[in-house]
């Protein structure tokens, strides 16, 4: 028996050596059988992406192709307002506002000159009033409604030319406020 014994006990052994081998060979195979699934189902997923990719390719295509077509566009109304801008009858209204805002400025500074000359004559006057009073001499009663004439035409002539000045303002300031509506027109073409 000792020689069965040993026989059937490594028989045994060799049996469960057997088992255990078929069983790592079942999981490896079930392992690999995963892996197959798992490489599928990534083609599977790569070959979607590629899909998607090209579905994405031939969107941005087309919206490239629109992009281009509204730069060009787009270019094209620049050109025509750089035409417009720099046409003869734009041309000859900005030399005209341009003339006219030298004008003003022109009258404005030469009435601002005669305002403080007329000024400075008052203050003459005055200051010729004050020595007539103060020396009361004979007569001086008449020199001195001659300079109180004097003065009030003077008086009335300061006011006529703050009145021409303000009005030259209010002209200077209607004509800059075309000048900057037509700016912002042009600006919106």
């Amino acid at each position: 028996m000792s020689t069965a014994g040993v026989t059937i006990d490594a028989l045994v052994e060799r049996f469960n050596e057997s088992q255990q081998t078929l069983q790592q060979a079942a999981e490896k195979l079930n392992s690999i059988a995963l892996a197959e699934d798992g490489a599928q189902s990534a083609a599977h997923a790569v070959d979607a992406a590629a899909s998607a990719l090209r579905d994405l390719a031939a969107q941005l295509g087309e919206s490239t192709a629109g992009l281009a077509q509204a730069q060009e566009s787009a270019r094209q109304l620049l050109e025509q307002s750089r035409e417009i801008l720099e046409s003869s009858e734009i041309a000859a209204l900005r030399e005209d506002v341009a003339a006219m805002r030298t004008d003003m400025v022109a009258y404005v500074t030469q009435t601002a000159q005669r305002l403080d000359t007329n000024e400075s004559r008052v203050t003459a006057i005055l200051d010729e009033l004050n020595n007539l009073i103060g020396e009361r001499l004979e007569g001086s009663e008449s020199r001195v409604a001659a300079k109180l004439d004097e003065l009030n035409a003077l008086a009335a002539q300061l006011a006529e030319e703050r009145g021409a000045r303000a009005a030259a303002e209010k002209r200077l300031s209607d004509a800059l406020s075309v000048l900057s509506d037509k700016q912002k027109r042009r600006a919106n073409l």
